[in-house]
């Protein structure tokens, strides 16, 4: 028999019903299912029904069909009127502490796993059999995993980890360090040797994390989540041998706690193709007793270059306003300009900023050769906006600013890097406008493309020239006007339900990568993100309180992160909402105005590197038609046919990093064997 609602039963009566059934089997079953949890029986798969409803009541208390995105409180207002907050509020944190210790089960366990087999790895190896208690234990991760603080999805440990570059190319690893006791050494070094090139190409960072309030996408959990970054210096004083202390970061660590340690890497075009065995010693000093723990970076460098300039366009938009605000400077120095702009194209981003007005294009035009020089390919002069037509001053010192931009540009060869952003994100109300504006400046803009974050239509078209459309507007019948036109993409806070890839902090690390498997599939030009530093809520803004950020108080009074914890979120569609975390902020502010960058960002990176070298195996296929040789565009397009189906469509993806690693491998055996012929 169904149950429906109307006359029957009302939705309220139902959920009043189903919430005092939820309660009894709390306080019923409570007892229970705690002492399982302290007697280290729990699994999901032992739990008796009644307490596998305990489980589930738990979720029906997070669920969106309670929530809403209105928050807990109003839910209850809502349904059971005001002045009952309090219990059940009760409730949910007697729930939250059930599942926690639940959670912590399951972390120990998996502590003690890793335990075991390391232990057992190090019996396999004769140098390290006389160590009889390590402090703690290491494993190597690729850049495509995201390691749980409590240990919740630890990976078996292993001796040794597989890295394939091309030559031009950056690469990623993470050393995972697990303590199996609170008495880790103060005194840490880490040693690093046998890599096939000098020093300078070699970063290292801490991985640390950022916390994460419950999202206004709810299939993510509140808690810490990996990702910011913060650089080491490293000693370089022994050729072909960097090392560092990270004594400060490992007083940090518990038991039951992870720490990652990370190398960033680049493969200049000089060095010479091959197997490459890069070793990473880890050593702990006490007065009565030293580990050293090893784990070797096997890096098979690939007989092929990849250009230094990618073909894929990108605008990253760096909020000059917003780093000015946080560092309480007025001008950014010219050095840490320069330094913004060597660190961003480390990612393979253009140093750009979309909201600039044209008085103050971000970088200067002055410094745009020196950005081509390392590897940016694309710029803005600046943001068009409406201006009334009985505006006639205003039009014409826009106009000139405009000639006057366009003469520099001609004279310096730079006018096919500029371009012109603007009427973001415009509804049809705003097309009469974008049109009015674009026809008074069109005989300035003859010579560079108007850009604009909208869909494809026929109204705008002749308007636009680069069409910018959300991942989630796109579809098989996207399509540009004329061959000149370009179809970028762009995601933001809108993407936040399953399966759409997106930069949340919470999600996946594949997902920032996988985006651009999308942009190759679908011959997308560029991509577009709205900002990469939006640290609103962890900086001094006077309307900022403690329910926006726990720490604002210490903000108030000068002090930063790292030396109080980061708070993820960066981002509200309007107060009382729940926050995104991770939106519009990839990067993060580091000491001496030098940003910390993000896993989220190596990932970018690494996946406009992956559009970069699909981009090189598309160009062989198109040599291999002319030439009339079917075998090899075959061979190119069977290995398409492979890796595109880890992208089955514009919005859905396969979570499988494994697979992913194994076709770019592949990908990169195919490259170095047919760019030979």
């Amino acid at each position: 028999m169904d149950f429906k609602f109307g006359k029957t039963i009302s939705p309220k009566i139902f959920i009043i019903t189903a919430g005092i059934f939820i309660l009894f089997l709390f306080f019923v079953l409570r007892d229970r299912s705690e002492i399982l949890i302290k007697k280290n029986e729990i699994t999901l798969n032992k739990l008796s029904l009644a307490d596998k409803s305990v489980i589930l009541s738990k979720y029906i208390f997070s669920n969106d069909l309670f929530s809403k995105n209105k928050g807990f409180d109003n839910f209850m207002q809502e349904i059971f009127g005001s002045g009952n907050e309090n219990i059940f509020k009760q409730i949910n944190n007697k729930f939250n502490n059930l599942f926690s210790k639940y959670n912590n089960v399951i972390n120990n366990r998996n502590v003690q796993n890793f335990y075991k087999n390391y232990i057992k790895l190090l019996s396999e190896t004769e140098k390290e059999q006389n160590i009889e208690m390590p402090t703690f234990g290491i494993t190597p991760v690729h850049s495509i995993f995201k390691l749980d603080k409590n240990c919740g999805n630890l990976p078996e440990p292993v001796k040794k980890i597989e890295d394939y570059l091309f030559k031009g190319e950056w690469g990623s690893t993470q050393i995972i360090i697990v303590p199996f006791t609170n008495n880790i050494a103060d005194n840490i070094e880490i040693i690093i040797s046998g890599f096939p090139f000098p020093a300078k190409y070699i970063e290292c960072f801490i991985g640390e994390y950022a916390f994460c309030n419950e999202s206004y996408y709810r299939n993510k959990d509140e808690g810490w989540y990996a990702d910011p970054l913060i650089p080491i210096d490293i000693d370089t004083t022994y050729q072909q041998t960097i090392s560092f202390k990270i004594a400060t970061a490992f007083s940090k660590i518990k038991q039951g706690e992870t720490k990652s340690v990370w190398f960033n890497y680049f493969v200049p075009p000089s060095v010479k193709a091959g197997n490459y065995t890069i070793k990473a010693e880890i050593i702990s000093k006490t007065s009565d007793k030293s580990e050293v723990h090893e784990t070797n970076i096997n890096l098979k460098i690939f007989d092929y270059t990849l250009p230094q300039t990618m073909h894929l366009k990108t605008a990253f938009s760096f909020d000059v306003g917003f780093f000015k605000h946080y560092y309480k400077i007025k001008k950014i120095p010219e050095k840490v300009q320069k330094d913004y702009y060597e660190n961003i194209l480390k990612y393979r981003l253009n140093p750009t900023s979309l909201y600039n007005n044209f008085n103050n294009t971000f970088p200067p035009i002055n410094d745009w050769q020196w950005c081509i020089d390392h590897g940016a390919n694309y710029f803005n002069l600046g943001y068009l906006s409406y201006i009334p037509d009985d505006s006639i001053l205003k039009i014409n010192k826009l106009k000139n600013t405009l000639d006057e931009k366009i003469k520099i540009l001609k004279k310096n060869n730079l006018l096919n890097y500029a371009y012109i952003y603007g009427f973001d994100e415009v509804g049809e109300n705003g097309y009469a406008n974008l049109k009015t504006m674009t026809n008074q400046i069109r005989g300035t803009l003859k010579d560079i493309p108007f850009m604009c974050t909208v869909i494809p239509n026929k109204e705008l078209a002749g308007s636009v020239d680069i069409w910018v459309p959300a991942t989630s507007s796109i579809n098989n019948n996207t399509k540009t006007f004329n061959p000149k036109e370009k179809l970028w993409w762009y995601v933001c806070c809108a993407q936040n339900k399953s399966p759409y890839p997106n930069f949340f902090i919470e999600y996946p690390a594949i997902d920032p990568r996988i985006i651009f498997w999308q942009c190759s599939k679908y011959n997308i030009d560029g991509f577009l993100y709205y900002m990469l530093n939006r640290w609103f809520f962890n900086d001094n803004f006077s309307e900022l309180t403690n329910k926006d950020n726990p720490y604002i108080d210490q903000i108030k009074k000068g002090v930063r992160w790292p030396d109080i914890p980061w708070i993820g979120h960066s981002y509200r569609v309007q107060v009382g909402q729940r926050f995104f975390n991770g939106d519009g902020q990839l990067i993060y502010p580091g000491k001496n105005m030098k940003f910390c960058p993000s896993i989220r960002l190596i990932n970018i990176r690494d996946g406009i590197e992956d559009y970069e070298c699909f981009y090189q195996l598309k160009l062989l296929k198109k040599s291999f038609e002319k030439k009339g040789d079917k075998k090899n565009a075959e061979l190119i397009d069977n290995f398409f046919t492979k890796a595109y189906n880890l992208v089955p469509s514009y919005k859905d993806y396969k979570n499988d990093p494994e697979e992913l690693l194994e076709i770019r491998k592949e990908a990169g055996f195919l490259l170095q064997y047919l760019g030979k012929l």
